[in-house]
């Protein structure tokens, strides 16, 4: 956790290894084109803009180029600190706002993987997992640039950084059970699970889950309380308020998680959901 966490120790050995990462620098930069991020944060609470936020130097906190034309993915694997066995490659979904624009708003996955995708990933997992020793599960994020078939002579996955932890990411796998005991025969005897395993553990569908925040400022009493419960597994609700509560705009106040048979079907499931518990909320709250 500590070598990971240290943007020093960590950016340093992925040169030492020749893992591509998006340019860091560990001084303050306030140029257009740097964004201000700190291995504290959770959920992208904490990235901003160097020129448009001051930033004042901490153990955690480093500055690193942007890169626009790559998009935001995630990888989550097991490992057992020597190799990696992969379950998935994930897409993110952002909830952005004013001072948080890129807060973290769920994940949708596992995406299909090119065998030329999963080659290099695995590779990269594999020597990350060695170099850190993790065990497991884990979840890297990364910066995905180009053409998945076309090779450009590019690196195609640049590395942000490594969750050597439960992830959030741990809700679109093993459905049907056995992830725990994964992780534990990963963690204490240094078994990672074979190919049918796997793909047991990543399911015959894509899932997504993502938080739901608030538009606006509400009460949502006992009654309503009750009522959601009821309503939650026809919704695909999770993480409910356990009693009355109140919220500002932008709180979260549960979970969704769908099903589907691809990213777009499984996007367009969480829309609706979504639209189902806003008009459930207008006669709750």
């Amino acid at each position: 956790m500590a070598r990971v966490r240290d943007p020093r120790t960590f950016f340093a050995a992925l040169d030492a290894r020749g893992i591509a990462h998006p340019a860091v620098s560990l001084a303050p930069q306030t140029g257009t084109g740097w964004l201000c991020k700190d291995f504290a944060s959770s959920g992208g609470q904490q990235v901003r803009p160097a020129d448009q936020a001051p930033c004042v130097p901490s153990p955690g906190r480093y500055w690193q180029r942007h890169v626009p034309d790559a998009a935001p993915v995630s990888l989550t694997f097991l490992g057992n600190g020597e190799r990696a066995a992969l379950l998935g490659l994930n897409q993110p979904l952002l909830h952005p706002d004013a001072d948080c624009p890129w807060r973290f708003g769920g994940l949708i996955g596992p995406l299909p993987m090119t065998g030329r995708q999963q080659t290099r990933l695995q590779g990269l997992a594999d020597r990350l997992t060695s170099e850190f020793d993790l065990r497991g599960l884990a979840s890297l994020d990364l910066l995905q640039r180009g053409d998945a078939e076309a090779d450009t002579g590019e690196d195609e996955w640049l590395v942000l950084e490594i969750n050597p932890r439960l992830s959030a990411s741990l809700v679109l796998y093993g459905a049907a059970g056995g992830l725990m005991r994964a992780v534990v025969a990963a963690c204490v005897h240094g078994r990672l699970p074979d190919e049918p395993a796997v793909q047991r553990l990543r399911g015959p569908h894509l899932r997504g889950f993502e938080i739901v925040r608030l538009a606006r400022p509400c009460v949502l009493g006992a009654s309503g309380v009750r009522a959601l419960q009821q309503r939650a597994a026809a919704l695909g609700l999770h993480d409910l308020p356990a009693g009355p509560q109140g919220f500002e705009a932008g709180d979260p106040l549960c979970s969704i998680e769908v099903e589907g048979d691809s990213a777009d079907a499984v996007q367009r499931a969480l829309v609706d959901q979504r639209t189902a518990l806003d008009e459930f909320l207008e006669t709750w709250t």
